[in-house]
């Protein structure tokens, strides 16, 4: 299981993601599940503003996809934004790991492209399934380009296994982490504050696993990457809970 939370605000784009890896086998007594962690699932572009993240199956090919999407990341580097990128991963991917009747598998990349009149923050969804429902014959981009008001909306997506984080962060709840005349805002209104909001998120869903007698397949130290609008990246990698 994955979670990878997505957050776009006028401080810039944070990304955060779990570092657990679930394997699960047939033995004599039945099926036994094995969570082991440090799994990268979410990586830095270096010579791009932005991330990539992956959820899913854990293999392309013979390749784990951490690994598989490390060399990625490697070979194109020379890509010069991040739509010529998602697309140039969506062809790959589709070549190597197939569509129709292949296991389900994602990908989430965000940062910023160049725009005439400044970088211009976009994510886009590389996936063999349809997000609202169903397999897809083949991996499409799905791509969020244009925003509302991120001065006063910041705009936040989440990717992978996202059943109990749906049940918690419900527009209920955001409601009641703004401000009050008695209280602070949760997060506070910055770029490093918004991603250690995402990483919190994180460990609190892998706690709720706990507390539901499962096993922590949301779970590890989560990594959590921050691109600001001036271009300044910072990468971090929290405690497990």
């Amino acid at each position: 299981m994955t979670l990878i939370l997505t957050d776009i605000s006028k401080h810039g784009v944070a990304m955060a993601a779990d570092t657990a890896e679930s394997i699960e086998a047939a033995t004599e007594s039945g099926r036994k599940l094995r969570v082991s962690f440090g799994m990268r699932k979410l990586q830095r572009l270096p010579k791009l503003r932005g991330m990539v993240g992956t959820w899913g199956f854990g293999k392309i090919g013979l390749t784990p996809t951490d690994l598989w999407l490390d060399d990625f990341v490697t070979r194109n580097g020379h890509v010069p934004s991040l739509d010529k990128l998602a697309h140039t991963l969506c062809r790959t991917v589709q070549k190597n790991h197939g569509a129709a009747g292949a296991p389900e598998l994602g990908f989430r990349l965000s940062g910023y492209n160049v725009g005439k009149s400044g970088p211009v923050p976009a994510s886009y969804q590389i996936c063999n399934y349809d997000p609202r429902g169903g397999v897809l014959s083949e991996f499409e981009v799905f791509s969020q380009k244009h925003f509302s008001d991120l001065e006063h909306a910041p705009w936040s997506t989440a990717d992978g296994d996202t059943t109990f984080y749906r049940r918690v962060a419900t527009d209920d709840f955001r409601q009641r982490m703004r401000a009050t005349p008695d209280t602070f805002p949760v997060p506070a209104d910055s770029l490093f504050s918004r991603a250690d909001f995402l990483v919190a998120c994180i460990k609190f869903v892998s706690d709720l696993h706990h507390c539901a007698g499962l096993a922590r397949t949301i779970g590890g130290g989560p990594v959590v990457i921050a691109v600001s609008n001036a271009g300044v990246v910072t990468e971090t990698m929290g405690h497990p809970p």
